[in-house]
C-alpha cells in the first residue's frame, strides 16, 4: 500500500517516526501504529532558492535556522550596522552559538503576529507603541516590549533600533515569496495604555512593568480573529495566491499565568492554535497546514532530555526534508 512512498528520516528515528508523501494519505490510525508513519500529499509552490518569511515562536527559530541550512534565504534580517544600538541586556548566546537579530525576532501569540503586519504594511489606525523603561544590572535601559528581549541604553537609540527592525520587517512582508508562521501560545499579556499585544510576559526581561502591562488568554475567537486579519493583510498587499504555510509549535508553555496546572493549560493552549489553523486553512486556498506539531508530539524522543520541551535537532533536520519534499518544484 505504500510502496510509492518517499521516506524521510535520520539514523536515529529509524525506530520511530517515518514521514512520506503520497498521493494517498493514510486514513487508518491502526496502520499508523504499525508503521509509524505520517503522510502528506505534495503541493509543489516552492523553488528551492525561494525566500521565506518566517515568523513565530521559538521553534519557529529553529525551524529558520533549518531553512537557512537548506538553502532558502530566510528573512527578517536586520542590518548588522545597526547591532551597536543594542544595549548589552539585550545580548543572550543561543542555541546557534552566537548572538545575532534572530534572538529578537520570535513572536509567541497570534496577536503579536497580527501587529508586525499591521506594522509593515504602515496602517494608519495603529496606536503610539510604548518604551518601557526598567533597570537591568544596576542600569538604566530602555525596552521595546513588543519584540524579545530588545533593551536599549536611551530612549532614543530604542527609538532608532525600532525604526531598523521595522524596516527589516516591512521588507521581509514586502518580498517574502512565501510566508511560514508557527503560532506557540495563546496566553497572551497585553499593555494597558494602548491595548497592543506584548511579545512575551513581563516577567520575561523586565518584571518592573508589570503594573503597564495586563494578562487575558486568548480565546478560540481571539486567536481566530487575530489570524484571519493576519492572513487577509497579506492577501489584500500581496495577493491572494502567495502561499501561506501555518503551523503549531510543539513546544510546550514553560509555565502557565492561569489558576491550573501547566499540562492543562498547554493542551488547552496548544488545542485552540491546532483548530484555528485547520478552520483559516479550509477558509483560504493559499493558507496551507504543515504537520511539525503531530510529527513531534507522536514521537516523544523527539524532545531533548535535559528539557523535555525544546525539540531535537535531528528531528528539526527530518521535519525540514519533510517540508522540502512536500512543497517543492522539482
Amino acid at each position: 500500500m505504500f510502496n510509492s512512498f518517499k521516506s524521510y528520516f535520520l539514523e536515529k528515528e529509524a525506530k520511530t517516526i517515518l514521514l512520506e508523501t503520497s498521493e494517498n494519505v493514510n486514513h487508518f490510525w491502526a496502520r499508523f501504529f504499525k508503521k509509524k508513519k505520517i503522510t502528506q500529499r505534495r503541493a509543489p509552490v516552492l523553488r528551492q532558492a525561494s525566500t521565506l518569511c518566517t515568523m513565530g515562536s521559538c521553534f519557529a527559530n529553529e525551524l529558520r535556522n533549518a531553512f537557512t541550512e537548506a538553502g532558502f534565504r530566510i528573512l527578517p534580517l536586520l542590518e548588522s550596522g545597526s547591532y551597536n544600538l543594542f544595549s548589552n541586556s539585550s545580548y543572550e548566546i543561543p542555541d546557534w552559538g552566537k548572538w545575532d537579530e534572530r534572538v529578537h525576532y520570535q513572536w509567541y501569540n497570534p496577536a503579536s503576529l497580527l501587529l508586525e503586519a499591521r506594522i509593515a504594511f504602515s496602517l494608519d489606525n495603529l496606536p503610539d507603541r510604548s518604551v518601557f523603561p526598567c533597570k537591568k544590572n544596576g542600569q538604566n535601559v530602555y525596552q521595546d516590549p513588543y519584540r524579545r528581549l530588545v533593551f536599549a541604553d536611551s530612549e532614543a537609540k530604542l527609538i532608532e533600533l525600532r525604526t531598523e527592525m521595522d524596516h527589516g520587517i516591512r521588507t521581509a512582508f514586502e518580498d517574502a515569496e512565501a510566508f511560514v508562521f508557527t503560532l506557540g501560545l495563546t496566553e497572551a499579556w497585553w499593555d494597558k495604555s494602548n491595548k497592543l499585544a506584548l511579545c512575551a510576559d513581563p516577567d520575561y526581561g523586565n518584571p518592573d512593568s508589570k503594573s503597564s502591562c495586563f494578562f487575558q488568554n486568548m480565546n478560540f475567537a481571539d486567536c481566530y480573529n487575530a489570524m484571519e486579519s493576519l492572513i487577509t493583510l497579506i492577501n489584500d498587499k500581496r495577493g491572494s495566491s502567495i502561499p501561506i504555510f501555518l503551523s503549531v509549535s510543539p513546544i510546550p508553555l514553560a509555565r502557565t499565568f492561569r489558576n491550573v496546572d501547566v499540562v492543562i493549560a498547554n493542551s488547552n493552549s496548544k488545542s485552540i492554535l491546532r483548530t484555528v489553523a485547520a478552520e483559516i486553512c479550509e477558509k483560504y486556498q493559499n493558507v496551507i497546514y504543515f504537520p511539525s506539531y503531530e510529527i513531534c508530539m507522536n514521537d516523544q524522543d523527539s524532545f531533548c532530555k535535559t528539557d523535555g520541551r525544546h525539540v531535537n535537532s535531528y528531528k528539526v533536520q527530518s521535519i525540514i526534508k519533510f517540508f522540502r519534499d512536500s512543497y517543492l518544484i522539482n
